[in-house]
């Protein structure tokens, strides 16, 4: 059963719970498995997975795409389940100088749109 943050628990995720219950919220309602592999935000997906490993001056490789039927499924849940708490974590700290902005957040909408880097291999990042 899904937890649902209430007004109650925002308070319980510091000076941020309001973003932090937003997040989470939006996490729980995302149709993500219906639209994966899907090439119809495949464009807009790579140019936020650009920006994203753009933030981070050791990575200078390429986006690798892959099918569906390339994957394991315990593979993309991992994935995916990295991602969204790396992105609830990092709402925790945005009140702090020097991280307010939580880069986590533009991969949120590529997994929305049913498409996610599945790691890193082969100096790629292997995106469906």
């Amino acid at each position: 059963m899904a937890v649902v943050p209430t007004i109650q628990d925002e308070k319980g995720y510091g000076p941020n719970g309001n973003n932090v219950a937003g997040l989470i919220s939006r996490l729980q309602t995302a149709d993500w498995f219906s639209s994966a592999g899907q090439p119809k935000w495949q464009v807009e997906a790579e140019k936020v997975i650009r920006t994203f490993t753009g933030l981070f001056p050791f990575v200078t490789d390429q986006i690798g795409w892959v099918t569906k039927d390339q994957l394991f499924v315990k593979t993309v849940i991992g994935s995916i389940l990295y991602v969204c708490g790396l992105a609830c974590a990092w709402e925790l700290i945005t009140d702090i100088d020097g991280w307010t902005m939580n880069p986590f957040l533009p991969l949120i909408d590529v997994i929305e749109q049913g498409h996610w880097m599945i790691g890193y291999f082969d100096h790629q990042f292997p995106v469906l």
